[in-house]
């Protein structure tokens, strides 16, 4: 690389018909190439960077049969040409932007390890003015930026045109030339040479010396010589290359295109063996619940099943005890039929001085009917209750029934609800079963008390019967 500043590198990005383009203009730089690849188009562009003007006499532009600089080079948003200059031991880009208008930046790079197409690119797509000032933030870089064009003149040189010192915006340095005056001068022997063919020699080796300023500096042409020698040797390398480029294009972005579907085939492909592996958990833990539930229904059955048989064991006692106190019903029935049929009542109204055995039969005869209504009294409570425990056991069945077709996963707490209830109702029954016992065991023993009583007091009658007979007789 040359040791000489100035002008290094020229990019064109969205420019002109480049897409991307980068020309190294260090040493000798030597253009060739059919008419219309774009030689004149650079030349342009490198003509404007040292006339600092893009009007059409100065970049020999016919407006009749070519666009302007503004049209041709900046037709997108995001169209660029970027200047890489050296200046001493610092390394600078010159930008000028479509920002609307022409925009222009100025880049410190000397520290800097970013390359032009990281700071100027988002995967290959070009940034607009905006998105490149932010990126230059993002990365911390020494900058500035102007919309005026004087500013960005000044901003090239040391002094003015009267060869005073100028005061610069910018708190980083980015001069390249001396004074305005020395650079106008090169800039119109350039633009001579690239308007006309016919320039002295001498007067070429003097502007090129001048340029960079070194009175020893030769150039080697020899050296040039040699490089188009090698370009004709290499050309038709060269044309292959470019013909055969389409295909390798294509060919990288159908590898591309590969590498995207590959990566999006591994990332469904991962996603989908985590979703089997979830679901196999699930299962497995679905199974489980769903075991543990057969389990809790066969004990809730089981439960179901005792306790339905001990309700029977309970209405079986029950029903025993009944048929036993209607037999005694059915005995003082009889009883009561025997009375009638040995009408003690004309009996005991023959013997009217026997007022007392009158009062005491017809105490007993009332004491038996209340008797005998607190039986049927009884009994019927007894009715009512077994018809309301045979109606729970009817609703107990019909619950766990319709809880075997329900949602299984509330079966768990419709069965504890349900068997909490039965066994309050079932607590509730037993407790009103033994009261009821109770109050039947006092009735039968007050009935059976009573009975007692009628027998003594019939025993006694009919002994006074027989006495009286036997009076009557021996009388």
């Amino acid at each position: 690389m040359s040791n000489i500043d100035g002008l290094k590198k020229i990019y064109l990005i969205k420019s002109a018909d480049y897409q991307f383009a980068e020309i190294n203009l260090s040493d000798n730089t030597l253009l060739l190439g059919e008419s219309g690849v774009g030689k004149t188009t650079l030349m342009r562009a490198i003509l404007f960077f040292y006339t600092m003007d893009y009007s059409d006499t100065l970049l020999n532009i016919n407006p009749e049969t070519k666009k302007s600089f503004n049209q041709w080079y900046f037709q997108e948003p995001n169209s660029h040409i970027i200047y890489e200059y050296t200046k001493d031991d610092s390394r600078s880009l010159f930008i000028v932007s479509n920002g609307g208008h022409l925009h222009y930046t100025f880049i410190d790079m000397t520290d800097s390890e970013l390359t032009v197409k990281e700071l100027f690119l988002d995967k290959n797509r070009p940034r607009n003015l905006q998105e490149l000032h932010e990126n230059i933030q993002l990365n911390n870089l020494p900058n500035y930026a102007t919309s005026k064009k004087e500013n960005y003149i000044n901003t090239f040189h040391k002094k003015d045109s009267n060869n005073k010192k100028i005061k610069q915006e910018s708190q980083t340095n980015f001069t390249l030339f001396e004074d305005i005056n020395s650079r106008k001068e090169f800039a119109k022997t350039v633009s001579n040479i690239f308007t006309s063919s016919k320039v002295h020699s001498d007067t070429l080796k003097k502007t090129i010396v001048s340029l960079i300023q070194d009175s020893n500096a030769t150039i080697n042409l020899k050296k040039i010589k040699d490089d188009l020698n090698d370009y004709v040797i290499n050309k038709r390398e060269i044309e292959d290359f470019e013909l055969k480029f389409p295909t390798i294009e294509k060919l990288a972005t159908t590898l591309t295109d590969y590498e995207t579907v590959k990566l999006e085939f591994q990332k469904r492909a991962n996603q989908i063996y985590k979703l089997k592996t979830h679901t196999v958990i699930k299962s497995e833990e679905i199974a489980q619940q769903l075991e543990l539930l057969k389990s809790e229904s066969k004990k809730l059955e089981q439960h179901f099943s005792i306790s339905k048989e001990i309700i029977d064991e309970k209405i079986a006692l029950k029903r025993q005890e009944i048929t036993i106190e209607s037999n005694d019903i059915k005995n003082l029935q009889i009883k009561e039929k025997e009375y009638k049929e040995n009408d003690i009542e004309r009996l005991l109204n023959e013997y009217n001085s026997e007022e007392k055995y009158k009062n005491e039969k017809q105490n007993l005869s009332i004491k038996y009917k209340a008797l005998t209504s607190n039986v049927e009294n009884i009994n019927a409570e007894y009715n009512k209750i077994l018809q309301k425990l045979e109606k729970e056991k009817e609703y107990a069945l019909f619950n766990i029934k319709t809880l075997k077709n329900s949602d299984e996963k509330k079966i768990n707490d419709k069965k504890i609800a349900i068997i909490q209830d039965q066994e309050s109702r079932f607590l509730e029954a037993t407790t009103a079963l033994n009261s009821d016992k109770i109050a039947l065991e006092e009735q039968l023993k007050i009935s059976l008390e009573s009975f007692n009583e009628i027998k003594i007091q019939q025993g006694k009658i009919e002994n006074y019967l027989f006495n009286r007979v036997n009076i009557d007789i021996y009388s």
